[in-house]
């Protein structure tokens, strides 16, 4: 019998990309506008230049998600030959409420209260800041009435180790109670999370909204790609994998 469920948070109970491309829209637009010699493609290639150098050091944990967040247009700014560091807190600012904004928690998330109604704990395991800035995975948690329907919630700025990395999933296994391989933990990206999960000792389930089963599964044995337990197309399929079979 499982004896508790962990979910990544961004695209898996909240539509965390298009609610990140309209906080990243309105960033560049303010960003155009107090810069008029400054092109979008321009824009575009410094954004990308910042992040090449910041993401490999957040992997390996020589960046925190906040250290990264507070860099990522200082960086931007200054690639492009226009450093401005208030103008780079400015744009992180609005980026980070923008996004707040257009963010919206998928109707499926209701099978948490049902999962916890049947004795289940319930948890959030996910990559990134933990903090009370806009763009953190804590206050993103908190704006959707999350956090109040979980029974624990763990962001990799305060674990320290990232998915996939087993370790991150360590505390909140600790928390639960249950062995790892009486947990499942739920999530959309076969790097991250179905690889940290499997490495960790919990039983994976691949999220993959609205597509038909056997594009799917073709999609998650894919030559090279980790396995997982399971593949479900909502969070409502979950309450089926509790006796574990």
């Amino acid at each position: 019998m499982i004896g508790a469920v962990f979910f990544d948070l961004d695209d898996t109970l909240c539509a965390a990309a298009p609610a990140f491309a309209a906080g990243r829209r309105a960033a560049f637009a303010a960003a155009l506008a107090s810069r008029p010699t400054l092109t979008a493609s321009a824009l575009d290639d410094a954004w990308r230049q910042a992040h090449a150098d910041l993401l490999p050091k957040l992997e390996v944990g020589a960046l925190t998600m906040a250290e990264v967040r507070g860099l990522r247009f200082r960086r931007t700014l200054a690639a492009a030959g226009m450093p401005d560091d208030a103008l780079a807190d400015r744009l992180d600012a609005l980026l980070g409420e923008t996004q707040l904004a257009h963010l919206r928690a998928f109707d499926d998330t209701a099978a948490l209260d049902a999962l916890r109604a049947r004795g289940v704990y319930v948890g959030v395991i996910t990559n990134g800041a933990d903090d009370t800035h806009a763009d953190s995975q804590r206050t993103k948690a908190a704006r959707l009435g999350l956090l109040d329907r979980v029974d624990g919630f763990w962001a990799s700025d305060t674990m320290g180790p990232r998915k996939p990395d087993p370790r991150a999933f360590a505390p909140a296994l600790a928390a639960a109670g249950s062995p790892a391989e009486r947990c499942l933990y739920v999530g959309d990206s076969l790097a991250n999370d179905v690889a940290g999960a499997n490495a960790a000792g919990l039983r994976s389930v691949l999220l993959r909204r609205g597509a038909n089963p056997a594009p799917q599964l073709e999609f998650a044995l894919a030559a090279g790609q980790p396995q997982p337990w399971r593949i479900v197309r909502s969070l409502w399929e979950t309450l089926d994998l509790l006796n574990g079979e």
